[in-house]
């Protein structure tokens, strides 16, 4: 289980998750898929992910906090597995100290998948804070068109974008897209509906915040289908936690998104745990009609993954279940029918 702390990873997910052993994970004998023809079993999901760093001006007192979230991805490199693939980013961009907050100036990736590790690391030695404001509107819109591309082209993928960002509420931004009132939407309409990529936010707090940070940040995660995680401290401290949070990440995506043989439309998924818990889940028309015990794919007229609900803000639903289940027991093997 997580640490509740703010040195640690805190997923949203994890707050409501660590307790009373989850409800709709009863104990039971074999699986209903276990025998029955045409079940299949359902390997995770390839991931792709869409780093997007920012390097605004707020960082130039938090020298430190910068290092650290670098030295985090750094770590996280070194442990990934095979099945996931990075490319990345980074914003504002602009020149001298004037921003650009057309799309069209970032809809082009720096590091293009699949970025060896030895580019990443190249790529974040490089990187300082720079003097311009925060773009995270037009960065984030630009973000959602590069990996819209990528997962038309690789279908079978989860493909994601994660912010990573000391941005706070009333700061710094810049452009109209970057206003707090905006970006929820923006992730919304990024992720739509789960026909598009998940977007997660991975908040650095900086030395003080405004009373709605956590609830300004969980809302883009929560619109776009993914998580919030929050990290604070010295170098040290946001490095560890940092690298720990983009585990979990890479743990939930294996859980939660599943690949399908082609021309397979699952009706039902069933999850059999270790420990013989069994839980089935029912397919719902799209992430917005996620309810209790169901999922979703990702095209319904020519599915290619099929996706765990999450929880309203990411909290309690079947995929945040189901990891925090393999956390304790193992994962779970998945079937469908």
């Amino acid at each position: 289980m997580h640490r509740v702390s703010l040195v640690s990873l805190v997923p949203m997910v994890t707050l409501a998750a660590c307790g009373a052993e989850p409800s709709s994970f009863p104990d039971a004998g074999p699986a209903p898929d276990a025998g029955v023809p045409g079940a299949v079993e359902l390997p995770p999901a390839p991931a792709d992910w869409l780093v997007l760093f920012d390097r605004s001006v707020s960082w130039e007192g938090r020298a430190d906090r910068f290092q650290g979230l670098k030295d985090g991805v750094a770590a996280f490199l070194a442990a990934r597995t095979a099945g996931v693939e990075l490319a990345i980013t980074s914003f504002p961009r602009g020149y001298d100290a004037f921003a650009s907050c057309d799309v069209r100036d970032f809809s082009t990736v720096e590091h293009d998948w699949p970025a060896s590790d030895a580019t990443i690391l190249e790529a974040l030695a490089g990187w300082d804070p720079t003097h311009i404001g925060s773009t995270l509107g037009p960065a984030l819109e630009g973000a959602g068109l590069i990996a819209r591309a990528r997962r038309a082209a690789h279908p079978g993928r989860s493909t994601s974008i994660l912010v990573l960002t000391d941005a706070s509420p009333g700061e710094d931004e810049t452009c109209e897209t970057s206003e707090w009132a905006a970006l929820a939407a923006l992730a919304g309409d990024v992720f739509a509906a789960g026909g598009g990529p998940s977007v997660h936010v991975l908040g650095v707090i900086g030395t003080a915040i405004p009373p709605d940070y956590f609830t300004k940040l969980g809302d883009i995660a929560g619109a776009g289908g993914g998580y919030a995680a929050f990290v604070n401290g010295s170098q040290h401290d946001v490095a560890e936690a940092s690298h720990d949070a983009l585990r979990d990440l890479e743990a939930r995506a294996a859980i939660c998104t599943r690949a399908l043989p082609a021309d397979f439309v699952p009706a039902t998924i069933t999850l059999t745990s270790p420990d013989g818990a069994v839980t089935e889940l029912a397919r719902v028309a799209d992430a917005s009609a996620c309810t209790g015990a169901t999922f979703y794919l990702d095209d319904p007229a020519a599915p290619t993954t099929a996706t765990l609900c999450s929880g309203s803000r990411g909290v309690g639903g079947a995929c945040e279940q189901a990891f925090v289940r393999a956390q304790l027991v193992g994962a779970p093997v998945v079937t469908a029918r």
